[in-house]
């Protein structure tokens, strides 16, 4: 499970996390924020795509630290996970 995965922040590509990512063969589940600048989606959603072994879900207004607002649904999301995995 990741929780705001720094994948690409703004002018420091990480080619090794993203091949991480690709890589990846067990159930992983990510929650990023669509305001989060580290870990852009369009830079997770096409990494999400070519790996069925992740999960992405999408905090809308949420960036890299979710925040007190986003927090509680960021822990609903990962323990729904943990329960059907």
């Amino acid at each position: 499970m990741l929780l705001g995965f720094p994948v690409r922040p703004p002018g420091r590509p990480r080619p090794d996390d993203e091949a991480a990512l690709l890589a990846v063969r067990v159930p992983t589940l990510i929650v990023q924020g669509d305001a989060d600048e580290k870990g852009p989606l369009e830079v997770l959603q096409p990494l999400v795509a070519k790996n069925r072994a992740l999960q992405l879900e999408v905090l809308a207004g949420a960036g890299h630290s979710f925040g007190r607002r986003h927090e509680a649904r960021a822990v609903e999301l990962a323990v729904e996970f943990l329960r059907r995995a």
